[in-house]
């Protein structure tokens, strides 16, 4: 007899089959039914078989709705982060933004108590105020203690140039380059004179003009990032003094001075803390002995640089810097000529 060898994958298909002819086929009205003659039964191997594949299914139908449910969860914890952060960034700037108004109402308060020239000490020294929920620190700088670059003398500007870094020749090249720029007055020589020769340290887009801002400084030939980083703080455009006022200097104007020493500079910053500075000290004749009169002014104490710094304590920063002008109206007693964000971790 021969042996007949029907692979497992036939036998269910033949029982299927079968099945399905005897539900199809066989009518329950028909007199010789007999319900229990197609009741097959399915074989033990195709049972183990379907049971596999049921279980297959059902797991992978969990580790997919597994996947699904751990990105929603990590979708909904990185926008609730997101949504978290802003808050506290609007917060950050939020109290920067109330601290600079805060700081121009006080220095309104003392302009009015004053009569003009409020007797407050605007070197630029950090003022820690203190909060709960974050760490603020608020500058004041009065503009009259800074160089001005439109109306300084080329020998404060070459001295700030070497406090910066500069050998004294390139400091008073670079010196000498800013007065050329700043002589043209309106319209500049170069729109008023057809012979003028452009010099070459010149860049084609700039005319020989007063600088409108101290950012302008930059594009000048030899002027590097470093280099401006340092002088910068320094600087401004809004004084319109021939020097600065020793009450209200940084430490980087105060050694730019012809005769200044770091002895005379740490003398100086020492009395701010226990007087302030007044034409009325008996200082002023020491310093006036030393120096040349031209390079110490002083300040109409109507423009400041205030600066506000927040950190929070959940992290986020703000820095609003903010230039105001104290006016002699008393419907408008102060203008904003400047409203920026400020770069928190910028060297200064």
């Amino acid at each position: 007899m021969p042996e007949w060898s029907i692979p497992v994958g036939q036998v269910t298909k033949i029982f299927l089959a079968v099945k399905s002819l005897c539900r199809n086929f066989i009518s329950p009205r028909h007199r010789f039914w007999r319900p229990h003659h197609c009741t097959l039964t399915t074989p033990p191997f195709a049972q183990k078989r379907e049971g596999g594949f049921a279980l297959l299914s059902v797991l992978w139908m969990g580790s997919a709705l597994a996947l699904i449910a751990v990105s929603f969860v990590y979708t909904s914890q990185t926008q609730a982060q997101i949504a978290k952060n802003v808050i506290e960034a609007e917060r950050a700037e939020a109290m920067a933004d109330a601290m600079a108004f805060h700081t121009i109402g006080a220095l309104l308060a003392l302009q009015s108590a004053a009569g003009g020239n409020a007797d407050v000490r605007a070197d630029g020294s950090p003022h820690r105020i203190p909060h709960p929920l974050a760490d603020v620190v608020v500058t004041v700088q009065d503009e009259g203690g800074l160089v001005d670059l439109n109306s300084a003398a080329p020998d404060l500007l070459a001295g700030l140039f070497r406090t910066g870094g500069l050998d004294a020749a390139a400091a008073k090249a670079l010196a000498q380059r800013i007065a050329a720029m700043r002589t043209g007055g309106s319209g500049g020589r170069m729109a008023a004179e057809a012979s003028f020769v452009r010099p070459a340290w010149l860049p084609q887009d700039m005319t020989d003009r007063p600088f409108d801002r101290v950012a302008a400084l930059k594009r000048l030939p030899g002027v590097s990032d470093d280099l401006y980083s340092r002088v910068s703080p320094a600087l401004t455009v809004l004084s319109g003094s021939t020097g600065i006022d020793p009450r209200h200097a940084p430490r980087h104007a105060l050694l730019a001075v012809p005769g200044f020493d770091p002895a005379i500079v740490d003398s100086i910053i020492a009395d701010r803390a226990v007087a302030t500075w007044s034409s009325r000290t008996s200082r002023r004749p020491l310093l006036s002995a030393a120096v040349s009169r031209r390079f110490l002014t002083e300040s109409t104490g109507r423009v400041f640089r205030v600066r506000a710094s927040v950190r929070t304590k959940a992290g986020s920063a703000f820095l609003r810097e903010a230039t105001v002008e104290f006016t002699d109206f008393p419907e408008r007693p102060y203008a904003i000529l400047n409203w920026d964000q400020g770069c928190m971790d910028c060297r200064r």
